[in-house]
């Protein structure tokens, strides 16, 4: 189940990380929640409502939202320092380019998990109602789960938003219409506003061989 959890405002960066490492960096997720609220309709559509001081990456433009969220909760730019370019980590268009960390699922959750260490994960179960996450934390699923740890093709970011009960939800490819209590989520491609956190497990039309693995992303900092 989401939970509120306190603002983190830690060190996050080794010394070798470029100008950040020294800053404090605050993750605010009311802010997050806000932002991923305000750039995300639900149109089902595979373009949409995009912020335009940011690249756009329609129609994957899933992780490239979720680092926008983060960027607008506290969490600055980086831009390797003294490291290797795989500590990049930026895409606003003032930068006039945007690096695999910031927009590629798989990358993403390698860079603040096992190179920052200011994020943790926690494995979920798509069939349940409720998940571990709390707002501003994305959430990767893999499509095809073999049970395979070391295979895990992790293709979908959405970001958690909230959890209630007696929530209708209506998807607006599909017309489908969902009762529910549980988390809820924002996600680019398709563009979905406050839908099941598990909406693809829930509705069977995502579900291909073996499953479907989830895990979320939490920001903790260091």
């Amino acid at each position: 189940m989401a939970v509120a959890i306190p603002e983190v405002s830690e060190k996050a960066a080794p010394d070798d990380l470029g100008p950040h490492d020294l800053a404090a960096w605050t993750f605010n997720r009311s802010t997050a929640q806000a932002y991923a609220r305000q750039w995300t309709q639900n149109t089902g559509e595979t373009h949409g409502y995009r912020n335009s001081a940011y690249y756009n990456f329609d129609p994957n433009d899933c992780t490239n939202f979720l680092s926008q969220v983060w960027h607008q909760a506290g969490i600055p730019e980086q831009f390797g320092g003294l490291g290797p370019p795989d500590l990049d980590w930026y895409g606003t268009k003032s930068t006039g380019n945007s690096s695999p960390n910031w927009r590629l699922v798989n990358n993403f959750k390698h860079f603040w998990v096992e190179e920052f260490y200011a994020a943790v994960t926690y494995v979920e179960t798509p069939s349940a109602d409720y998940n571990s996450a709390s707002p501003g934390d994305g959430i990767m699923w893999d499509w095809n789960d073999d049970n395979n740890p070391n295979t895990h093709n992790y293709t979908h970011f959405v970001i958690e938003d909230s959890y209630g009960t007696n929530i209708t939800y209506t998807d607006p490819p599909s017309g489908h219409v969902d009762y529910f209590s549980g988390d809820v989520v924002q996600q680019h491609d398709k563009d979905r506003y406050k839908a099941p956190w598990n909406y693809g497990y829930r509705n069977g039309n995502l579900i291909t061989r073996g499953g479907m693995h989830a895990v979320t992303v939490q920001y903790v900092g260091r």
